[in-house]
């Protein structure tokens, strides 16, 4: 089974944006903001789309869980990190990545995007 065509751009789409809003950090709040209402409004049609099988629906939770485990400034952007809300034990957070990454390849890609690195003036 494989995610639908229409869920899989979806989910492209918003991977694109979350990815813009890491790497464009520090910039102006006006372009900022610019790009995290982007990044709201493709996460928003994500979710409303209809999931025709159990991918579709892994591609839409996956966000959802990226906004519990929000990565932390300087790790990767789409890899689950240790929640702000809940106290999750960083073994099963290891787990929960390992475990999303071995059964869909849209996710590993999403979580191998790598963590900004350093702009000049900055230590490397």
């Amino acid at each position: 089974m494989s995610a639908s065509p229409a869920v899989a751009a979806a989910f492209q789409d918003w991977k694109l944006a979350e990815v813009a809003v890491h790497y464009a950090c520090p910039c102006p709040d006006v372009i900022m903001d610019q790009l995290t209402d982007r990044a709201g409004v493709l996460f928003e049609r994500l979710q409303a789309l209809t999931p025709a099988n159990a991918d579709d629906m892994l591609l839409q939770v996956y966000p959802i869980l990226v906004r519990e485990f929000e990565p932390k400034r300087g790790e990767p952007p789409l890899l689950l990190s240790m929640s702000s809300l809940n106290n999750y034990e960083p073994a099963f957070v290891d787990r929960l990545n390992r475990q999303l990454a071995s059964v869909c390849p849209a996710i590993a890609e999403a979580m191998s995007v790598p963590h900004q690195t350093p702009t000049l003036g900055e230590a490397a």
